[in-house]
């Protein structure tokens, strides 16, 4: 403990890895920008873990940005409330 909180297993393992190498991987998981989200998403969950680098697939050194659970969740939320507003508008159109 320090300072009377606990020390979670990241914080220890920051503390306790010497170099960038050892604490990360060689092998990087990456997606690209034409890439079905779905897809994207599934290595995410299946790799544990939080954020992607978006690389060219022409030329996957080039890092062209990152796929984040935050940006996936505003891209659904964004693509629900398109639905929501073209079924409302075709029932509305019903009714009239």
């Amino acid at each position: 403990m320090m300072g009377g909180t606990m020390r979670s297993p990241l914080t220890s393992m920051i503390f306790t890895a010497g170099t960038i190498l050892e604490a990360g991987t060689r092998h990087l998981i990456v997606t690209f920008p034409d890439e079905i989200l779905h897809d994207a998403v599934t290595s995410m969950v299946h790799h544990d873990i939080g954020r992607l680098p978006v690389v060219r697939r022409d030329n996957p050194q080039q890092i062209v940005g990152y796929l984040g659970r935050a940006s996936i969740m505003t891209a659904r939320l964004r693509r629900h409330e398109e639905e929501n507003r073209s079924e409302a508008g075709w029932l509305h159109a019903l009714t009239q």
